[in-house]
């Protein structure tokens, strides 16, 4: 197990009771609090969406946040986002019409690769004829 000498009042108890001392784990606690010590807690693991190292050109804002409800010409807007299941991630892509609110299309894949907002799209596009 891989401990990079971060050591918290469990892990500490446990290798001062392998070495034959006798130590309470209050007492442990209470010293490493007076010496301002204390544990590294691991974060939970977050996938990562966005690749700002690629070389391809971003698209523009053309809505430039004018949601207009009212407007004639049907605006649609994506959203990718990340299900956790038991059985790993999910990566979530869904096609929303900004007048109804309604979701045209979506897609899901256990990978995120270029195809699953194509597929969403497309799936959005089928919908409306």
């Amino acid at each position: 197990m891989v401990n990079r000498r971060r050591y918290g009042r469990r892990r500490v108890v446990h290798a001062l009771r392998a070495r034959g001392h006798c130590i309470n784990p209050k007492r442990v606690r209470r010293l490493m609090h007076e010496e301002g010590l204390q544990g590294v807690c691991k974060g939970r693991f977050v996938p990562r969406t966005t690749d700002s190292g690629h070389t391809r050109s971003i698209a523009g804002n053309v809505l430039d946040r004018r949601f207009d409800v009212d407007s004639g010409v049907p605006e649609w807007v994506s959203d990718l986002t990340y299900v956790p299941t038991r059985e790993g991630w999910l990566y979530l892509v869904v096609v929303i019409a900004i007048q109804t609110r309604q979701v045209l299309g979506y897609s899901l894949a256990e990978r995120m690769p270029d195809e699953l907002v194509l597929n969403a799209l497309r799936n959005a596009c089928h919908a409306q004829g």
